[in-house]
């Protein structure tokens, strides 16, 4: 799973950014980088699909990644909150980020999670400017 980070600190921002097939291993890496303790604790994120990535995954790992991905978000301290936006989910993974907040209901605002059609929408509702992909460099922990 191919993700980026924008190179100006000060947005608080990292992306990730799907253009290929996604599978389990991919989805694992990502939790492991949340309990990095390198990861930007005060980051948020969003998460980028394009429209051909296709999936790898069957049900059960989607619904063992949503709980094992919101269990490790909570964990962080709430002034380390996380706010995550999805853009252009495809519909293989739908079940998965519908099944979020049942599993994990935000508390006290401490972890939000949001789904959104187009990249403009999300990064409106995170608070940020247009997004630049030119400006993305990879993430190294």
């Amino acid at each position: 799973m191919p993700f980026s980070t924008c190179i100006d600190h000060s947005q608080r921002l990292v992306v990730f950014h799907n253009t290929g097939r996604l599978v389990r291993g991919d989805m694992d890496k990502v939790v492991g980088l949340f309990r990095n303790p390198k990861f930007p604790v005060s980051y948020d994120l969003l998460t980028l699909f394009e429209p051909d990535v296709t999936m790898d995954i069957d049900h059960t790992a989607l619904v063992d990644h949503a709980i094992e991905r919101q269990r490790t978000l909570q964990e962080r301290s709430p002034e380390h909150a996380i706010k995550s936006a999805f853009a252009g989910v495809p519909d293989g993974l739908k079940p998965m980020l519908e099944l979020w907040p049942l599993f994990f209901p935000a508390s006290q605002d401490s972890l939000s999670i949001r789904f959104f059609h187009t990249v403009e929408e999300a990064l409106a509702w995170l608070g940020r400017g247009p997004l630049d992909e030119s400006a993305l460099t990879e993430f190294q922990p």
